[in-house]
């Protein structure tokens, strides 16, 4: 009996410490469930911040490219407008609206006001007329717009003391802007004064270099002017050709020569191209064979030809050539029945 309620008394121990046992299962396992969930929530509240954070700069990122762009796109339209009203309108009094009164230009033209500038633009009219303005690049970054203009002009009034010449002249010219708030306040640039004097001077050399070289064909093979030749052509003027000539005197003899090979000699100038201190020039040859030329004795027959011939000018002389009279087309003509 007595071991009976022992045993007994033992097993309602061994219960009590199972059910105790149970009990602090469930509740570890209850704080892991709350542990799991808590560590769920910070991870989904973490991701959701991070997104939240990612799109939201995402987000200044494009308003601010798009406000970036904007201003790009606002700062080009200001400086072409600057160019166009300044230079072609002679709008000027929108030009006062897009400088600023401390408008500051680094160039040599050293404008120091918006009122500066413009007077320097009023000049402008007074010696180039029907200017014309093609922008051929514009560029913007942050608050500076980079340009480069082509102009158009007509030279109608004295420039760095060379008086009007009424010739038509283009030229690039390269200038920066910084703009602040809308309002240009500074500028870098010129204008190649030195390019645009020399187009102005060339244009005068250029026609003067094509009249040289057209009273060299005149005079030296129709007039027979030879005097007038050895002043066209520099004391030691190298000619480049077969024929070799190392001085006017030498041009003169080979001009001299012609004669006695084809008369009735008239030419014709088909192309004559100048460029700066260049001449070339295709001549039209009409003549008749009275006299032996590369072993082949007069025939008598009226030929014509074509010659090409570049030559070099140099302060208004002659002073090298290159070309030729082409031999072997002349020969076939001169055999032909």
């Amino acid at each position: 009996m007595t071991e009976n309620k022992e045993t007994y008394e033992e097993g309602k121990m061994n219960g009590v410490d199972d059910f105790i046992l149970d009990e602090n299962d469930k509740k570890r396992r209850t704080n892991n469930k709350i542990v799991y969930i808590l560590l769920v929530l910070i991870i989904v509240i973490t991701i959701s911040g991070a997104l939240f954070l990612f799109f939201s700069l995402k987000e200044n990122k494009n308003k601010n490219k798009i406000e970036e762009n904007t201003n790009y796109k606002r700062n080009g339209e200001l400086v072409t407008a600057f160019f166009k009203d300044g230079y072609v309108t002679k709008n000027y009094d929108n030009v006062m609206k897009y400088l600023a009164d401390d408008y500051y230009d680094h160039s040599p033209a050293a404008a120091r006001s918006n009122k500066d500038a413009v007077e320097i633009l009023k000049w402008v009219p007074t010696v180039f007329s029907e200017v014309t303005i093609d922008i051929l690049e514009l560029t913007c970054q942050n608050d500076m717009v980079d340009a480069r203009i082509l102009f158009n002009a007509v030279h109608t009034g004295e420039y760095n003391g060379i008086p009007a010449t009424g010739k038509a002249i283009s030229f690039e010219a390269l200038e920066n802007f910084k703009v602040v708030n809308g309002i240009i306040v500074e500028s870098w640039g010129y204008w190649p004064d030195k390019q645009i004097e020399e187009k102005i001077r060339g244009s005068d050399n250029t026609k003067k270099n094509a009249e040289l070289v057209t009273a060299f064909f005149k005079d030296g093979y129709v007039t027979k002017n030879y005097d007038n030749v050895m002043k066209y052509l520099a004391d030691d003027y190298y000619d480049h050709s077969p024929a070799a000539a190392r001085s006017n005197k030498d041009a003169v003899e080979i001009l001299k020569w012609v004669p006695s090979v084809f008369s009735n000699i008239t030419i014709e100038i088909l192309d004559l191209t100048c460029e700066n201190n260049m001449v070339a020039t295709r001549i039209l040859f009409n003549v008749v064979h009275t006299g032996e030329y590369n072993g082949i004795p007069a025939t008598e027959k009226a030929i014509s030809f074509e010659a090409l011939e570049t030559f070099k000018v140099v302060d208004g002389i002659i002073v090298e050539s290159w070309g030729y009279w082409p031999d072997k087309q002349i020969e076939e003509k001169l055999k032909s029945q």
